[in-house]
């Protein structure tokens, strides 16, 4: 219906028409909804003819509905226009999204009953609603939703496990993921090339190095037809570190002659090299480092150079490494002579030689530039007067053929004077007279006892501490095992010794019986030769005679009741 309906009231008085509105009276606002009763009262009747009145009415607002041109819309791509209708009088339109009022905007226009949104986004997709209304009604449309396909946004790629290395063999699953409407369709690249390989997730099995390198993932959105690819992802591949070895030419090195390339290889992924010596990093002006460590060069050779070489191979997921021994001839030098040994006439003398080389010397000796003898030590077995002189020790490196030498002078002195012969020749004569003095003592005691009665079992007595011998048994024969002590030089050739013990001693008899001994040896000596000392006995025309002063007839004694004894050895 028409919101602007005229209907027109003719109005009879019995006067006449009303030629005034204004003059006009009624009950009911001026505006009035179509079948409502209005009523008319004319206060000033006019004179006839008859007076037109014109009454206006307004319908209800009802029917209200919401609509859109399109309904499936792609975000920054489409605009749509949503257009409200309603039926009753002269109706007003407000559009509301997700109940908020919608403002016209540059990219939101209003437009009586319609709203135009261009380039929509996602958040355009309501729902809509629209309100019609006028001065005596209003009315909502029901709610709708716009489609509007988005995205893909960002992709992320995500990796399981997440490590910076994999060693070869290793299994990786790679994980996309992108916001987009509807739900985006995902490729896999390796390096920017698609590897035909479709889905949100991409497993690599068994990994291997040719399958390193920066991973996208590609997101598309069949609806906006639009891709977007993800950041890179890089996964490094790593094959462990095997069979690491050292080279270097098999020539034969001599200090400061020769120079040397030690060279490591290595299979597997290699990331570092370190080179060591004796565990130690390698540093010298003298070396130099080439191929990113691969090979050292040393220029030259000298003797600090022997030792052990490391070649450490290395990368995150391994690590390796080889020794090998590296030999540099030198020398000879510091050569030096020890002297082992009583430099003194008789003794035995060891001369040793050393001498800092590789391989180790060989040595030879002089005396007095006279060529003795080869080795390292030169023994003298009994030194004499004519072993005095120079020394000379020559050492030689048979791979460099250098010598080196060193001196060592001997001085044979004598040893230190004990007692003369003299002096010993007159303890020996004084110990047989006191012998025999005893003896005569003895013999002469028993003959006056004798005639004093018959003899009885005999005691001896006790003087000052000492055991007087009652009888003298002298008896031949020869000296077993008495060791004596070696003193002094005759200086013809003949020597005397003489030797002074107690029954106590170790090296004295062992009897017990505390005789007193007299052992006088004479040893013939051959020309040129020095006595020898040792145990008696007979040797050569060697002869020992023993003198005993013993108590007859008694057994031996305890050793503390043994008197002391005294015995003298003299031997020419």
């Amino acid at each position: 219906m028409d919101s602007h309906a005229l209907v027109t009231v003719w109005v009879l008085s019995a006067i006449g028409l009303c030629l005034c509105q204004n003059d006009l009276q009624v009950d009911a606002p001026p505006y009035g909804e179509a079948g409502q009763r209005v009523e008319f009262t004319i206060t000033n009747p006019p004179p006839p003819p008859f007076f037109i009145v014109t009454w206006r009415l307004k319908e209800k607002i009802s029917n209200v509905t919401a609509e859109a041109d399109q309904n499936e819309l792609a975000e920054f791509n489409n605009s749509v226009t949503l257009t409200c209708s309603a039926s009753g009088t002269l109706p007003s339109f407000r559009w509301f999204n997700r109940s908020t009022i919608v403002t016209g905007s540059d990219r939101v226009l209003l437009d009586k009953r319609s709203l135009t949104i261009l380039n929509v986004t996602r958040y355009d997709d309501g729902p809509f609603n629209c309100e019609a209304w006028n001065n005596i009604s209003n009315m909502s449309s029901n709610h709708f939703k716009l489609t509007i396909h988005s995205g893909p946004d960002s992709s992320v790629v995500s990796v399981t496990p997440e490590d910076p290395f994999y060693s070869a063999g290793s299994d990786i699953t790679l994980s996309c993921s992108s916001e987009s409407n509807p739900a985006a369709q995902f490729q896999w690249a390796l390096n920017g090339t698609l590897l035909g390989s479709e889905g949100s997730e991409l497993r690599l099995e068994n990994v291997t190095t040719n399958q390193s390198g920066a991973y996208t993932c590609w997101a598309y959105n069949n609806k906006t037809l639009r891709y977007k690819i993800s950041s890179p992802q890089n996964i490094t591949v790593l094959e462990k570190i095997s069979d690491v070895h050292i080279t270097h030419p098999g020539d034969v090195l001599i200090a400061n002659k020769n120079s040397v390339n030690l060279t490591c290889d290595a299979r597997g992924s290699i990331v570092t090299r370190e080179w060591t010596k004796d565990e130690q990093p390698l540093s010298s002006n003298r070396i130099t480092f080439h191929e990113e460590n691969r090979r050292v060069s040393i220029s030259p050779v000298q003797k600090e150079d022997n030792g052990e070489y490391t070649c450490q191979v290395r990368n995150p997921v391994s690590s390796l490494h080889n020794v090998s021994k590296l030999i540099v001839n030198y020398g000879p030098e510091n050569t030096k002579i020890e002297v082992k040994g009583e430099i003194v006439l008789g003794s035995q003398i060891t001369l040793t030689c050393s001498a800092e080389s590789i391989p180790d010397s060989t040595y030879t000796w002089t005396f007095n530039e006279i060529e003795i003898q080869s080795g390292a030590s030169y023994v003298i077995q009994e030194s004499a007067d004519e072993d005095s002189g120079n020394y000379t020790c020559t050492a030689l490196n048979s791979i460099t053929k250098l010598r080196n030498t060193a001196i060592q002078e001997l001085k044979i002195q004598e040893k230190p004077n004990g007692l003369s012969t003299g002096a010993i020749v007159g303890i020996v004569i004084g110990v047989i007279i006191i012998l025999a003095a005893v003896s005569g003592l003895t013999f002469y005691f028993v003959k006056k006892k004798g005639k004093m009665g018959a003899p009885k079992p005999h005691q001896a007595r006790t003087i000052n501490g000492s055991v007087e011998l009652n009888y003298a048994d002298i008896s031949h024969f020869q000296r077993k095992n008495v060791q004596r002590v070696d003193q002094g030089n005759g200086g013809n050739g003949e020597t005397l010794y003489s030797g002074v013990r107690l029954p106590s001693s170790p090296a004295g008899p062992t009897s017990g019986q505390g005789p007193t001994y007299a052992d006088i040896n004479f040893q013939n000596n051959a020309a040129g030769m020095r006595p020898t000392l040792g145990h008696g006995g007979n040797v050569g025309d060697q002869s020992t005679v023993y003198a005993a002063v013993k108590p007859k007839g008694q057994a031996p004694r305890p050793p503390h009741q043994v008197p002391d004894v005294t015995y003298a050895q003299v031997r020419k």
